[in-house]
């Protein structure tokens, strides 16, 4: 949630991100992936047509993540 809490501090200051932004936290995702699997089936047309990168943070404490 640390993501979602810095990109809402950046919006806040007046920054817009150039795309829209989802940020998502799955439920029962150990037994079998199936909180992803259910969402990603429910939205997988608006994926395909939209979708531009996926960034998995779960467990992340090896750093940070830079890009442009």
């Amino acid at each position: 949630m640390a993501e979602a809490l810095a990109i809402s501090e950046l919006v806040s200051a007046g920054w817009r991100p150039k795309r829209t932004l989802v940020f998502a936290a799955w439920d029962a995702e150990e037994p079998g992936l199936l909180g992803s699997t259910e969402w990603v089936e429910l939205h997988a047309d608006r994926l395909r047509r939209q979708a531009v990168t996926y960034i998995n943070t779960d467990g992340n404490s090896r750093g940070f993540l830079g890009m442009r």
